[in-house]
């Protein structure tokens, strides 16, 4: 025999320590990959807030581009106006002048040479 009637029979713990170990590795496995995961989650939520701080800013400078080339085009239709009352206040005092010249001319003429 060998060692009686049980001699044949395994033990249902013979093999608990083996599986023990395994399990706690497992479980230590799994602790670094949540820990891993809250992690990443982590980051990612930063990188998500970066993002819309990003198009937030992206929207604004297309805004500020808007508003600016309707400035330059309000600037250039400004200018253009100023230049047109330019001429038409440069006109106006050639016709002055003219004017007062001719007025001169009559004025001249009407009065008695000395």
């Amino acid at each position: 025999g060998e060692g009686g009637l049980l001699g044949g029979v395994v033990s249902p713990f013979a093999h608990s320590r083996p599986q023990e170990s395994q399990v706690g590795a497992l479980q230590k496995r799994l602790q670094a990959l949540e820990e891993e995961r809250d992690h990443l989650a982590e980051q990612l939520a930063r990188a998500s807030v970066r993002a819309a701080k990003e198009e937030a800013q992206e929207k604004r400078i297309g805004e500020l581009v808007e508003q600016q080339q309707a400035l330059r085009k309000q600037l250039e239709l400004s200018l253009e106006l100023l230049g047109a009352k330019e001429e038409e206040v440069d006109d106006l005092r050639e016709t002055m002048e003219e004017q007062r010249q001719v007025f001169q001319q009559q004025l001249q003429a009407l009065l008695p040479s000395a």
